[in-house]
């Protein structure tokens, strides 16, 4: 939950993978992007290196789109079926990793609520907003239950990463410009590492400044409304919130974006373990995650998988490691 000082913090990997729908913009669309890396079959190479600009740096700019797209249930098995736009599982909730992740929520197999580290008041309000948008409960008079996004207002980062619509990247030396369909909508990231406004008026976008980590921008954003919602599920970012991105493109077709909400101010004991081989998670996010929270325990399992079984090794060490922490 992004919110307050002392806290549990959100931790949220983001892939952006580079839109292939249109070749270009709609207003030309029978002409060829220039420069787009082609395989041999004219398919383009979304595993092509990084493109880079000329002082070095990596270039963000694309047409941008989530990764790890639901598809319209409505078409399953209907060849020639129109449905609606893919949408990326984390526009319906910012703590699924997978499809597979999302169809064992709908069946109940995982906890919402468990997703993230809700405060008690953050989870009593996502329980209120979902059974507003189930119509099982009416709104009354708390408006606090209805998504500004339903109303046309602005898509809030880091939300609108997720969101079913493109977004195009524009990088120029000093910023980066994000253009959002939904509504003709940007965002301006200052990458100059110039210091945050001290007294910034609420805003959909916040404000935001970006310094360079080798390959890596490092974005720090403040100054948020307090109305804002992380996903379609209703978990919400007040106007404490202070929010890190890393974003980084390790190959042409996709970018990376870490979204970290102050760890830095977890003033309670910490053990972060992570597989050595995790095939869901990098294992460097894990490390991360541990650097960037005051006085944590990092322990590296050894096994790949992100769920492990309880025959494998790592299984054995995460309850070992777990009951040393909880006894100290």
């Amino acid at each position: 939950m992004i919110s307050f000082g002392c806290m549990r913090a959100l931790f949220v990997v983001l892939l952006v993978a580079m839109s292939m729908a249109v070749t270009a913009s709609a207003q030309w669309i029978k002409q060829p992007t220039a420069g787009v890396p082609r395989l041999p079959n004219g398919a383009v190479n979304l595993n092509a290196p990084t493109p880079k600009l000329s002082g070095g740096r990596p270039d963000f700019s694309g047409l941008w789109t989530g990764a790890a797209l639901l598809g319209d249930p409505a078409c399953a098995g209907k060849p020639g079926c129109i449905g609606q736009e893919p949408i990326p599982v984390q526009a319906l909730h910012i703590g699924l990793a997978s499809p597979d992740q999302f169809q064992r929520m709908r069946s109940g197999g995982v906890n919402p609520l468990e997703l993230l580290p809700y405060q008690a008041w953050a989870a009593d309000l996502v329980k209120r907003r979902s059974a507003f948008n189930q119509g099982i409960a009416p709104r009354g008079d708390d408006d606090t239950v209805v998504d500004q996004h339903a109303r046309c207002m602005p898509p809030n980062y880091p939300r609108a990463w997720a969101l079913p619509q493109y977004r195009r990247i524009v990088q120029a030396p000093d910023r980066l410009v994000v253009l959002h369909e939904f509504n003709a909508s940007y965002r301006q990231i200052f990458t100059d590492a110039r210091p945050l406004p001290a007294d910034p008026s609420p805003s959909w976008q916040g404000y935001s400044s970006g310094r360079w980590q080798g390959d890596t921008l490092v974005v720090e954003t403040i100054g948020f409304r307090d109305d804002l919602w992380l996903d379609l599920a209703g978990s919400p970012m007040t106007d404490a919130a202070r929010v890190t991105e890393r974003i980084r493109r390790p190959r042409y077709g996709s970018l990376e974006i870490d979204v970290t909400a102050l760890l830095s101010q977890v003033c309670v004991p910490t053990l972060v373990m992570h597989a050595r081989d995790d095939a869901r998670v990098p294992f460097e996010a894990g490390r991360r995650m541990a650097a960037g929270i005051p006085r944590a325990r990092f322990v590296a399992l050894d096994g790949r998988n992100h769920l492990f079984f309880e025959s494998e090794p790592a299984s054995r060490q995460f309850l070992e490691q777990t009951r040393a922490f909880l006894a100290s």
